[in-house]
């Protein structure tokens, strides 16, 4: 059975469009698991300094002044364990939403993608079956 060159052209069309499909497919799962499990995907180094009070304080006199301490100093001394274990737990809780966020956006860009990439493979879908019957 001789093949014609729309037959060749639209079979070549569809297995380059396996690849990506493949590739947002896998990426849309992981976001899928971001969006619902942040814990499990968030930076361990991210992860890690929400763990304890005192990670927590080690990262922010690294990293940054205390929010809200443009001079670096606080005119009443440094933070209590209590207001330490609070700015902790509202930083993790908007560590995990961005993470979910993150997800989501990756789940609409892949599935954007995703379906761009099915109204191509479709029609050379088609077209491959249609020329293999007339063959």
């Amino acid at each position: 059975m001789k093949k014609s060159a729309l037959h060749v052209y639209a079979l070549a069309v569809c297995g380059l469009l396996i690849v990506p499909l493949l590739i947002s497919g896998g990426i849309a799962v992981y976001g899928i698991l971001q969006a619902t499990w942040p814990k499990l995907t968030m930076p361990a180094y991210e992860y890690q300094r929400y763990q304890s009070d005192d990670a927590y304080r080690e990262h922010l006199s690294e990293w940054s002044r205390f929010p809200g301490d443009e001079s670096g100093r606080r005119a009443n001394g440094p933070p209590s364990d209590a207001e330490i274990a609070e700015r902790r737990r509202q930083a993790f809780l908007e560590a995990l939403e961005r993470e979910r966020r993150d997800g989501i956006q990756s789940i609409i860009r892949c599935a954007i993608f995703g379906l761009i990439s099915l109204m191509l493979f479709l029609p050379h879908w088609r077209i491959a079956r249609r020329e293999r019957r007339e063959a």
